[in-house]
This record gives C-alpha cells, structure tokens and sequence, in this order.
C-alpha cells in the first residue's frame, strides 16, 4: 500500500557535449546499481546503454535544436528481488556559464509503473466479473451473492485508500521543517504551522537555508485527495533539487521547476496545478517570485504593506512554457520587519454565519502582535481563527509562516 504513495525521487547528472559523466548527486548511485560505480569521467552509456545510438538527439538537446529528450520506464535489477524503472530527461544547462552541458534528470518512477500493472489487472479481473455476471443472468440468487462480494470489495477498497490517505497526511507533515531547522537560522525568526483538512490536501511549505542564502517556499495544489498530495511530494521534491544543484535565478528557477512538474502531470493524466511562491533572502533583502497569495510585509511597529504576486508568475503546471510570465521583485527588510505567507485555507475559512474570515482580519490580527516574536505570533493567529470559526469543519488546509528579521542581526 505504502508503495503507492511514495513521493517521486529525482536525482541528476551533469554531462559534457562528449556525454561524459561531469557531476552528479549523491542520490543518482542508486539508480545505476550495486555492480557498477559511478564516477566522473566515464561515458554515459556505461551506465544507461539504452542511449547507444542517440548521441544525434543528445546532440540537437545540447545545441538548442530540442528543449528536451525523454526515455520512460528504464527497468533495472538492482537486486533479484528488486526492479526498479527510471525515467531519463535530457535537457540543456540553463546556465549562461555552463553552455554545451547536459542536464540528465533521474526519475525514479516505479511506484507508477506497479499502479499502472494493478491498474491493467484490476481491469482484467472486473472484465471477468461482468462477463460471467451476464452468463449467469437466470442465476439471480449467485448473481447477488456475487454483487455482495463486489460491495465488499469496493469496502474494502474505500478502506484501504482511507489508510492511504492517512499515510500521506503523516507525510505531508514529516516534510515539514522542524523547529530545530527553523531555529537554527541565526539572521530570522520562523515559525510555520499546517493543520490539515479532513480529506488530505496539497498545502506545502519549506525553508531551506544553503550557502549563506535562505529560501522560503509555500504552495498550494488545486483539489484535494491522492492526486494532489503526490504532486505536492513532487513539487517540494523538485524545489530541494534545484536548490542543490544551485540553481539561483527565480525565474530559470520556476521555468525549470514548472516544466518538470507539468511533465508529470502531463503523464499522469491529472488536471492539476499549483501555485508557488518563493523568497530568497540574503544579506538583509527579500527575493520575490511566483504566482500565489498576496504576501503580507510587515515593517517594524506592525505597519502593513500587501504585495501582489499575480503578475510573478503563472500556476505551476498549468502550461509548458511560462518563463516569459515570470517576474520578482525585491524588498529591504530592515530589523524587527518580515512577511507572513499564507495559503486560501486560512482567508477562505467560514464561521457558522458563512462568513470569510478574509485577509483583512488575517492583517489586523497579525500587526496587534507583531511586536511578538513569530511563534507568539503564530499562536495569536491560530486562536482568533479559532474563534472565529467556532466547530466549523474546515474544508481547505489552512497553512501560514511567519517571519521575522532578528534585531541582532
């Protein structure tokens, strides 16, 4: 069961217009096997044979001839009780700096290819229930013994998927930053909170702090269930990987994360998309990019300033190409300032009345307190939602971080 709802793994290889093997991630090992080592300087097809003979294609992706090259489902034994299938994908180097290199994205898609085999029996065995359901249309009495069968089937069904979605509820909140994390950041004062809906959702958020530089990022999938958590495990695992591969210019950033994600859903055949935002902060400024929630800048004192974010972007999977929507901007944060991010959880939540709770007393509650440090404030937030809300079910994830500039710093 577990296997269906593992988030896709992607690692990478860097090679030359000779494809040779120029760096990688230290996760891509596993991809190749136990018998052979990977290691710079080797060909590529050591270790993928399957590309013997396509070293024109490789060629017209290196040269900008093609935006992309794509092999599905590579099977591999890594052992004789495992088989584990890849997906490759060939695109160029973005970077300026870094021209006539390949990028090789590795996918590990298995958990999709097993689906995909249930999927096919699944169907099988249903064909050979209804076929013999209408051999056996003078047979009435058997005939509903094996409808009842068939309920329970789909009882049992509902139940297993039940605890699936459980399962990815508990993900979705392991992926979280710990507190740990967050106080080990010396320049600001996070704190991040998620309190899931009743039916798992797509809500997200991560801090990631490398190089001297730290990166926030909040997202939201349309929909709710199985569907829309996978792509959020995609999209947190996507954004991680750029940032390894030190990918710093937001809008080569999101282009390169969108036209992965929409690939996958492409492949999937899901109708859904999310949006994103991400800050970067370094050396006291604040990087904005990406479609999302307004993003609330709160300057020392608690005065309120609300940052649109509609023109930094576009869904991300909504469509292949969306770097020419892509845009930033830029903000100084002084000390005692900071943003707060939300997701529509929280200004879309309704009291008995019907009643948004809205982004106006999101705004107001958030400047009474501002003179807190972010997990007081956090909490401030957490009990008026409360209250107003009352025992309304919450139907949307309901997600926010707030952040602050130490005075220290």
């Amino acid at each position: 069961m577990c296997q269906l709802i593992v988030p896709h793994h992607i690692e990478y290889l860097i090679l030359n217009q000779e494809l040779i093997v120029q760096d990688y991630s230290v996760g891509a090992k596993r991809f190749i096997g136990e018998e052979i080592v990977l290691r710079t300087g080797e060909i590529l097809h050591q270790y993928f044979p399957e590309t013997v003979g396509l070293e024109d294609i490789l060629d017209s992706v290196l040269t900008g001839e093609l935006d992309s090259f794509d092999l599905k489902a590579i099977a591999r034994s890594l052992n004789p009780d495992t088989q584990l299938y890849i997906d490759l994908y060939f695109i160029p180097n973005p970077k300026p700096s870094e021209h006539h290199r390949l990028i090789l994205f590795l996918e590990d898609v298995t958990a999709q290819m097993e689906l995909e085999q249930r999927l096919v029996q699944a169907t099988n065995e249903n064909a050979i229930v209804i076929y013999r359901l209408q051999e056996r249309t003078t047979e009435l009495a058997a005939a509903n013994q094996e409808i009842d069968h068939l309920n329970q089937q789909l009882k049992s069904e509902n139940i297993r998927l039940s605890a699936e979605l459980e399962i990815l509820e508990e993900m979705q909140q392991l992926i979280l930053p710990k507190p740990e994390d967050l106080a080990s950041i010396p320049e600001l004062d996070i704190a991040g909170y998620m309190q899931p809906a009743d039916e798992v959702g797509g809500d997200y958020y991560d801090v990631i702090s490398m190089d001297g530089a730290i990166t926030i990022a909040i997202g939201d999938v349309t929909g709710h269930g199985l569907e829309s958590a996978i792509l959020m495990l995609m999209a947190q695992s996507a954004v991680r990987t750029l940032k390894e591969i030190k990918e710093n210019d937001p809008i080569s950033f999101l282009d390169f994360l969108n036209r992965t994600i929409y690939k996958n859903v492409e492949r999937m055949g899901i109708d859904k998309n999310l949006t994103l935002c991400l800050l970067n902060y370094a050396d006291g400024e604040l990087t904005i990019s990406g479609q999302h929630e307004e993003v609330i800048l709160v300057r020392q004192g608690g005065k309120i300033e609300r940052i649109d974010t509609i023109d930094l972007g576009l869904p991300i999977g909504l469509d292949y190409n969306i770097a020419e929507f892509i845009s930033y901007t830029r903000v100084k944060l002084n000390a005692g300032d900071g943003v707060v991010l939300y997701t529509d959880g929280i200004t879309e939540a309704r009291n008995r009345s019907k009643k948004r709770y809205g982004i106006e007393r999101l705004c107001q509650i958030i400047s009474q307190n501002w003179q807190d440090n972010s997990n007081q404030i956090k909490e401030a937030i957490i009990e008026d939602l409360q209250q107003f809300i009352g025992s309304e079910k919450i139907w949307d994830d309901i997600t926010f971080v707030v952040l602050k500039k130490n005075r220290s710093i």
